[in-house]
């Protein structure tokens, strides 16, 4: 009933049916969008009470980290290293060598961040 839902959606199909979240239990999930119920608790088939326990996506754990140097890289192998750390790629110029890059070498950047890729 409630899986696959936003928290905010589950709580008012909730109260239409006098019902209400009684328990909250974040987990992360490289799956499931964050703020989407995973699971609840009675059951949709099983005999429910007034509270219903949900266990709600954080969505991935967010990993911080230093940012690689792509300088001098072909483009294909810079893309391959974003795409193993889960960054995403813009690169502007008709080379194949990345010339420049931003953020700088050694910047903070966590999962998920763009980095430019200016190639010659």
């Amino acid at each position: 009933m409630l899986v696959d839902e936003t928290l905010v959606n589950a709580e008012s199909l909730l109260l239409q049916k006098g019902l209400k979240i009684g328990k909250v239990i974040p987990v992360h999930s490289d799956v499931i969008e964050k703020d989407r119920i995973l699971a609840q608790k009675p059951g949709p088939e099983d005999q429910v009470s007034e509270m219903i326990t949900v266990v709600v996506s954080l969505g991935p754990y967010e990993h911080r980290y230093s940012c690689p140097d792509f300088t001098g890289m072909p483009l294909e192998q810079a893309a391959e290293l974003a795409k193993q750390l889960n960054l995403k790629v813009i690169s502007e110029g008709s080379g194949e060598i990345v010339q420049a890059q931003k953020p700088e070498p050694g910047r903070q950047i966590k999962t998920g961040d763009t980095i430019y890729l200016k190639l010659f």
